[in-house]
């Protein structure tokens, strides 16, 4: 797998650790969206978050990560990514302070601006069904 689909898969796997339990409809929403996002089959998708799991313990992996994607990824790629954590961090219908703030430092770690943060929520949240609450 390319290092920037390990980069992609990396920041997907912090988002749904960041409120440190982890669903299987989350994990679903990640691989669903490695799948649509990377032209991958669910079991490539599952292996390359193997991968990317590993490559998330290591030191400085986030920062490391989102280097890559910050270099590598036109801003359309960064806007989809964008969407793709919010749908991640809406996946169990529970919009956690740890995940707002995970993405929102993310989205500027990315250098996007918060036009792009909350364009990308508001696409995530119209594109997911149920009703989301904020703790």
């Amino acid at each position: 797998p390319s290092e920037q689909r390990i980069a992609m898969a990396v920041l997907l796997l912090e988002v749904i650790r960041a409120d440190l339990r982890v669903t299987g409809a989350e994990i679903e929403v990640v691989v669903s969206s490695i799948c649509r996002a990377c032209g991958l089959s669910a079991e490539e998708a599952r292996q390359l978050l193997g991968e990317a799991e590993a490559k998330r313990l290591e030191k400085n992996a986030l920062n490391g990560a989102t280097r890559v994607i910050s270099s590598e990824f036109s801003r359309e790629q960064k806007r989809y990514l964008l969407e793709l954590l919010w749908m991640v961090a809406l996946s169990d219908e529970r919009l956690e302070r740890h995940e707002d703030s995970l993405v929102r430092k993310l989205t500027r770690m990315l250098d996007m601006n918060h036009l792009d943060f909350i364009e990308a929520k508001l696409k995530a949240q119209a594109d997911s069904s149920g009703e989301y609450r904020t703790s």
